[in-house]
């Protein structure tokens, strides 16, 4: 019963992230929106619901997930940075360094609650089916848009959970990077017939489609990046079919072509994409659009750094950058050096993390998930370089959850002994 409730949980967050839009209840002081979600109020739920279950359990000790203690000392800084520039008169936004503090630990509460539901290989895969499910549905979505010429997002098409240029194609890229790891390094060596090999990598790739739709330069350019870099750990790592993958990989090229050729037809706004994801138009992009951004903040930021040098330490308080444009940025002016380099630490330990389970597992399952760590995260530093992803919320539920499904499979390695050499059939 226990288990059947945590999968439900994990079913009903899963469906909030991919499927419902934010809305809007109301402004802070500075101006911008509060946002809310459905997924904000199932968290809520779930977090007392289990904290109500570890004080009648008389509960002392639970499961930490990896990177448990990088995580909690970057949010300690955080907060440290927000308690003591409150208490310095620099955060002249009260409310906004309150609501997106609490809104950071809402997201890591999201990882640390779904990888603690997630208990059994069978919870997996479910998780995995209606990731494929809801999938489906927003690249059905946003075919939608084009057939009928209503591109209803900030750009162009929009994903059914959001319409931002940027979040719905970071929505796609890093369903991109789950779905086609997952079916390169575990679903294609299996003994599976070839319809359903053939729907399985269908659906892997489709999520390119909601990128090129979303009009986003930096998700373009991600998408690449991510499809490069899987398709080089599957051609180094032993135990894949290096012909298989190139096989793929050319399927997936005559795909894109495909709907390229059919957009070029059919979508009304095929100009402006095409001038998008010119490469003449991202170098301008980033050499008078976003650079000249950092530029500006850059300068802001040391202006004020001479003014409280010893603020260079902790920074001065999440919320303080309205927009930065750069996550290294953002994290420098906000949490200072030590900030900074809680980060890094933390990112070099998920990458590690990675590369050991790929380097060192023969495990199909277990490497694409050692592969998900490596190329997710690697996405997420290519967005961090004109956009501050682990700030955009609709990216970072993505990114933890599916850090969280990983998280929970390596904690599986020791505890249920999934060692070289031994495949666990999940699907």
């Amino acid at each position: 019963m226990k288990i059947s409730l945590k999968n439900l949980s994990i079913t009903l967050l899963l469906g909030a992230i991919m499927l419902f839009p934010s809305f809007v209840v109301g402004r802070i002081s500075s101006g911008n929106t509060i946002e809310l979600r459905i997924e904000d109020f199932l968290l809520l739920f779930f977090g007392i619901v289990a904290l109500a279950y570890f004080l009648v359990n008389g509960k002392s000790k639970f499961r930490k997930p990896p990177f448990f203690m990088p995580i909690l000392f970057w949010l300690a800084i955080e907060f440290f940075s927000v308690l003591i520039n409150l208490i310095l008169g620099n955060l002249f936004v009260i409310d906004r360094a309150i609501f997106y503090f609490l809104k950071e630990i809402e997201l890591i509460f999201l990882y640390f609650f779904v990888y603690w539901s997630l208990e059994d290989i069978k919870s997996i895969k479910n998780v995995i089916k209606f990731t494929l499910f809801f999938t489906a549905l927003n690249v059905a979505y946003v075919f939608y848009q084009i057939v009928v010429h209503n591109q209803v997002g900030e750009y162009g098409t929009a994903a059914l959970p959001e319409y931002g240029v940027f979040p719905t194609g970071a929505f796609f890229v890093l369903l991109f990077i789950f779905l086609l790891s997952y079916f390169i390094f575990y679903y294609n060596n299996l003994d599976r017939k070839l319809w359903k090999k053939i729907l399985m990598g269908g659906i892997a790739i489709s999520p390119a489609v909601g990128v090129f739709g979303s009009g986003s330069k930096t998700n373009f350019i991600a998408l690449l990046f991510s499809f490069v870099a899987i398709f080089l750990l599957a051609f180094f790592k032993k135990n894949t079919k290096t012909a298989k993958m190139f096989i793929i990989g050319f399927i997936v090229l005559i795909f894109l072509l495909a709907f390229f050729a059919y957009s070029v037809l059919y979508i009304k706004n095929i100009v402006r994409i095409m001038d998008i994801f010119g490469l003449h138009k991202i170098v301008s992009n980033y050499s008078s659009g976003r650079i000249v951004v950092i530029k500006i903040v850059w300068k802001e930021l040391y202006d004020k750094f001479n003014q409280q040098p010893l603020s260079i330490l902790f920074g001065f308080g999440v919320g303080y950058i309205t927009e930065a444009h750069n996550q290294f940025l953002r994290n420098f002016g906000e949490i200072g050096i030590l900030g900074s380099l809680a980060f890094l630490v933390m990112i070099f330990l998920i990458f590690r993390e990675g590369f050991r389970i790929y380097n060192n597992s023969n495990d199909l399952f277990l490497t694409a998930m050692g592969v998900i760590i490596i190329v997710m995260t690697s996405a997420m530093m290519v967005f961090s370089f004109t956009t501050d992803p682990f700030f955009s919320v609709k990216t970072s539920e993505v990114y933890w959850f599916f850090m969280a499904i990983c998280a929970a499979v390596t904690s599986m390695e020791s505890k249920r002994g999934i060692k070289e050499n031994k495949s666990v059939n999940i699907y």
